[in-house]
Formats: C-alpha cells, structure tokens, sequence
C-alpha cells in the first residue's frame, strides 16, 4: 500500500460514523473513483493479513469500517512494523552510499553484504536502485567483474554528496549504532578541539555551521589516507587567496598535521578554506562576487514585477536583502557549495506561484551556466520576496468596483468622480451614468455596489445613496461599508485555447514512469512541429536536478526555451495518481514557452488557474474524471 491508502485506512480506524466517498476525496484531494480502488486495495491487504475487519459501502450513506477496537490495533501495529520496514531500507540504503564512497577501491556483492549484514540479492537489488541517484549527483556507479562497485567521477562531487548523506543519516537516526564504525571518536575529538583552539587563537567567535566544516575536515583526513586527493581551479584558488578563511584553514591542517602523518597540499587548505568562508556571510571571497549579485537582484526584481505585477522597485529593504544574500549565493555556486534550508518543503508548498517564478527566472538568466540553482538557494530568495510582497499588500488597500448614477452627464460628473477617487483610493469608478426613466438597471456590470446622487433600488447589487456635494458624512458612511464588507470575487477567464490545442490534452493517461510520460508528451510536440527534438533531453534533464510540483497533485515540467518553435502547452491527466519526485501527482502541464512568452500578461494566468485548482477540490476532481479535452480545456480556462 502507498501513504495514502495508509492516511486513509487511519481515518476510516479514526471515524465511528460513517463518511462520504466525495468527503473522503476531499480530504485527500483526490477523485471518487480512486477512494474506490484505494478502498478495494486495502481490503486486499486485511484479507491477505487474515484481519477480521470489513469496509462497509452503504450507497447514499458512506463508508464504515467496522470491526473490534482490538482488531483496528491490530491493523495499527502491522502499519507501524511496515513503516519501520521502509526506515530499516532508507538506513540500509544511506549505508550503502557511504561504503561506496569511503571505499578505496571496488567492493565485491560478498564484501557489502558482509558490512551491511543482508543478503547479495538485497544487495543487487538497492545497487540498480542507486544508478539514477548517483547520475542525479553527476557520478556513474560503476561494477566489474574482478573490479568490484564502485563510484568514479568528481573527487569533490563525491565529497559534497558524502556530507549530504551523512547529514540524511543523522536525521534518520542520530543515536544509531550502526554510525558509530564509521567515525572514530578521538578523531572527531581532535578536530573539534583543534578548531576551536584555532578560532580561540584568533580572537573569533565560532560560527554557526561549524560542524558541517568538522565533517569535511573528517573526510578530508580519511580520504587523504587513502591517497585521493582534490586538485583546485586556480579560480577557486584565488577566490580565497589572503582571506581570513585561508588563514585559519592553514592553522587548523597545521595543527592537525602534528598529530597525523598528512602532508596537506596548497589545494587541500585552499578546499577547506572555501568550506570556512561559507560561515562568513561578509567574507572576501564572498564580496568579490557583489557586482554580478547586485546585477542579478535588480534583474529578479524587474522579472517578478512583471509576472505578478507588484511594484517592488521601490522596496529599498528588498534590494538590500538581495545583495547581501546573492553575493554569498553567487560565491556558493562557482565553488560547488551547498547551503542547506530546512524550510524548503514548507516554503514551496506555501508560496508555490512565487517560488516556481524564480525558478523560471533563474533557469533562464543562468542558461549558459553549467550549474542549476538549487532548491534551498530559491526558497532563500522566496522568503525575501514574500516578505516584500506583504509589505507592498499592507500598504495596498482592498479595491472595490463601482458605477457612479448622478443626474449630471459624464463631462459633469467628473467633478464627482475626482473627489471620490481623492478620498477614496482604494475606490475604482469603472463608469460614470446619467439617470434616465428609461435606463436599464439589468445592463449595469457586476460591481461591489452601485453609488447614486438620486434614490433607485437593484435587484442584485446594493445602491449607495450620496449628497452631490459628497459631505463627510458620505465619505465616512463609504468607508464604513467597505470595512464591513470584502470585495466580491470575480470570475477571471485564461485564454488557454490560445496556447493549446485538444489533440495535445491527453486524459486518464495510462503510463507510470515519469520519464516515460515525458519522452511521451515530448514527443507528440515534436511530431506537430511545436518544438525541436533536443527539447524533450532539455526537459528530462531539468527533470532529474529537482521537482517541478508546483501544487497538490500537479507538476509543471518545463524545457530550454531554446529549443521551442511555436510556444505551447500540453496537458495531461493521469489514470492513476503517480509517484513523481516522492510526491502523488495526477495532473502534467508541460511547458514549451519561448522567452518571451514567459512575459506574456495571459502566460501569466496560468499560475492563477493552478493556485485556485489546489484550493477547489471539486474543480480538481471534475478534471481528473472527465475523459474529454474539450471539457479539460474548459476547466482550466476560469478562475476566480
């Protein structure tokens, strides 16, 4: 069973009463008939565990499962040994990318299986498994016969990525034994020791962070044993040449050097130095780097105004921000470093429309570069512009629409006009009307309300009588409406027919590979000549560096606008809901969007239709269970 059947199951032991199919579907944001399979499934699963439990269908009634309270702890307890199942393989699995990292040379079936105390079918098996996560960190896991496995590629890409484990390892389970062969402890000891008396030494205080610094130094010692050592680009060696980093890199090695038989090269104290001047936000090395990140923040400004139309340029706090943080963000990416954000899940799922914006931004202005930006340094950049965001919202008043009725022609009502729009800014007059007996109150447009100088009722839409001198009275009578009163919502329409068409909207598509349904979508754009065939590389490769999801249950997989003849989009629906970078998706939009495109004010509606998708449920239902594209391009064409 996957972790919704699960989630489900729990809320079926959780419920005495019965609940809908459509409540249910809500809950989990996904469509009626798949509660259905998800509930035939888990009945599959109480069977064959010989659980005394039945799921009881009562049409018009709901769902119930009912059995003994000791029966569903039962089914609780076999959840939970499953759970620690899938705990026991991500251990085995992270074990097994450090052996294969530490490792000197190759390591035979039988020499992993004995370290890691499973069978050489386990083995094999979490072997294949890892080909994709290696490539993914620009690494080939390599087996040879008489060879054994093992990892070729960039010595410090092997390093970066034997931190990341570790710290994966450590979030896994920081007490577990199984850790405890792989550090020795008076090592760990003497570096701790020997860093601190180096800052001491200095007149510094420890920086956060320094224990990421302690690991590299481990690694650093461990695999220089092994006589592998990093060779630096003079770049990189420049970078930190005469800084504070290089110094104290230089006395920590040197210290470390009495008490262990390592010659350290000029390039191992410049790597570690490179690792030092991380922690300091205001380094030199850091600042070298402050002219292309005041560059890039004005560019992020102007490129995010234009997307979701705020004004930000004004916002002197936002730039200053920028600077400060790209410039340690520009250092990070020409020296390979990593910058970890914790919040990175939570900011995406939560500002998912600003997040994917500078994702798109970014992939653009640094396409001829050969890094991606990753997803911690995006969700840092998100945070400071949500933050300038709010502060632009709180100074924007709620704005309301209405018609002006006066007994005056336009030209004359002006005057009128003027004043509100002086008193009242967050007031938008969409039209000025002179009164008549015969005027036709059912032809006025769906406004907030209506202001009149002369008394008339609506049917649909409060009337507002005011004096046409506009008293003070007035004015405090308006502003008292608006604050007990919120703008009415506004259906909004997206011209999707005018970046679609219906033979490229595919409905309850039946492949589960992403790759697959990718290289699938692809392809079809190709054969219409909507794209060139590097397109579809472009838009794996993207793939493979993080997750496209943009909202619940949907992704927005994109290529290099390079390769883009006639800009598009092409719409999928799944059968079933898929695993996609660890997350259920049923809904593919693929992007094929020239630049310039991407600046187009209709383009832009499209993150709009998304945003009011993942919070209509039923609108996301009647998408995932139509078969029809006409009926799919309809429902992605509105949006309040």
């Amino acid at each position: 069973m996957n972790q919704r059947q699960q989630s489900l199951i729990y809320q079926l032991i959780k419920s005495n009463s019965y609940l809908t199919t459509k409540e249910l579907a809500t809950c989990f944001q996904v469509s009626e008939r798949t509660i259905h399979s998800d509930l035939n499934k888990i009945e599959d699963w109480l069977n064959a565990h010989q659980l005394p439990l039945i799921i009881e269908r009562k049409k018009g009634t709901g769902i119930l499962l009912v059995g003994l309270p000791h029966e569903k702890d039962q089914v609780k307890r076999l959840l939970n040994e499953n759970d620690e199942t899938e705990l026991e393989r991500s251990q085995l699995r992270q074990l097994l990318i450090f052996h294969l990292l530490v490792a000197k040379d190759g390591l035979s079936l039988e020499e992993l299986a004995e370290k890691l105390f499973v069978g050489r079918r386990t083995i094999r098996k979490e072997l294949t498994d890892l080909q994709s996560f290696f490539q993914q960190h620009h690494l080939s896991l390599v087996s040879k016969t008489k060879l054994g496995t093992f990892i070729t590629g960039d010595e410090q890409e092997k390093r970066q990525l034997l931190v990341k484990n570790l710290r994966n390892m450590q979030k896994t389970d920081p007490q577990s034994p199984s850790l405890k062969e792989f550090f020795a402890k008076d090592t760990l000891k003497v570096i701790q020791h020997t860093l601190r008396d180096v800052f001491y030494e200095n007149q510094l205080e420890e920086p956060a962070g320094l224990s990421t610094v302690e690991i590299h130094i481990y690694f650093m010692l461990e695999r220089m044993k092994q006589l592998q050592k990093v060779k630096l680009s003079e770049d990189e060696n420049e970078a930190v040449n005469h800084t504070q980093a290089q110094k104290i890199s230089s006395q920590v090695l040197a210290k470390l050097a009495n008490v262990y038989p390592i010659e350290f090269s000029p390039d191992e104290i410049n790597y570690l130095a490179l690792r030092i001047a991380n922690l300091f936000s205001k380094s030199q090395s850091a600042a070298r780097f402050q002219g292309e990140a005041d560059e890039l923040a004005i560019h992020l400004i102007d490129q995010v105004e234009q997307f979701l139309d705020y004004s930000l340029k004004e916002d002197q706090l936002l730039a200053q921000n920028l600077s400060s943080h790209l410039s340690s963000t520009y250092f990070r990416l020409n020296y390979g470093l990593t910058i970890s954000n914790p919040l990175t899940k939570n900011v995406f799922s939560t500002y998912t429309q600003l997040f994917l914006v500078l994702q798109l931004i970014l992939e653009d202005y640094f396409d001829k570069e050969p890094f991606y930006v990753p997803q911690d340094e995006i969700a840092y950049l998100t945070i400071h512009f949500q933050a300038a965001i709010e502060r632009h919202q709180h100074q924007k008043s709620r704005r309301y629409q209405t018609i002006l009725v006066s007994e005056y022609s336009k030209a004359m009502a002006t005057f009128l006009e003027a004043r509100l729009d002086r008193e009242l800014p967050e007031l938008t007059i969409l039209d000025l009307i002179e009164y008549s007996p015969e005027l036709k109150l059912e032809e006025f447009p769906p406004v907030d309300f209506i202001l009149t100088t002369l008394p008339f009722q609506h049917e649909s839409i409060p009337v507002i009588e005011i004096s046409p001198m506009i008293t003070e009275t007035d004015l405090s009578r308006l502003a008292k409406y608006m604050l007990e009163h919120v703008p009415n919502k506004r259906t909004k329409t997206f011209d999707l027919a005018s970046f679609t068409n219906p033979f490229l909207i595919f409905s309850h598509l039946d492949l589960t590979d992403p790759t697959e349904i990718l290289s699938f979508m692809g392809n079809v754009l190709v054969e219409n000549q909507y794209v060139y065939p590097e397109f579809i590389e472009s838009v794996l490769e993207r793939d493979r560096h993080s997750s496209t999801r943009v909202a619940s249950l949907v992704t927005l997989p994109h290529g290099n606008p390079f390769y883009v003849k006639h800009s598009t989009i092409s719409i999928a629906t799944m059968k079933q809901p898929i695993t996609w970078h660890g997350e259920q998706i049923c809904v593919v939009l693929l992007l094929a969007v020239k630049k310039n495109d991407l600046k187009h004010p209709e383009f832009k509606k499209l993150f709009s239709v998304i945003h009011y998708l993942e919070k209509q449920p039923e609108r996301m239902n009647q998408l995932l269970q139509t078969d029809h594209p006409l009926e799919i391009l309809t429902l992605l064409s509105s949006y309040e």
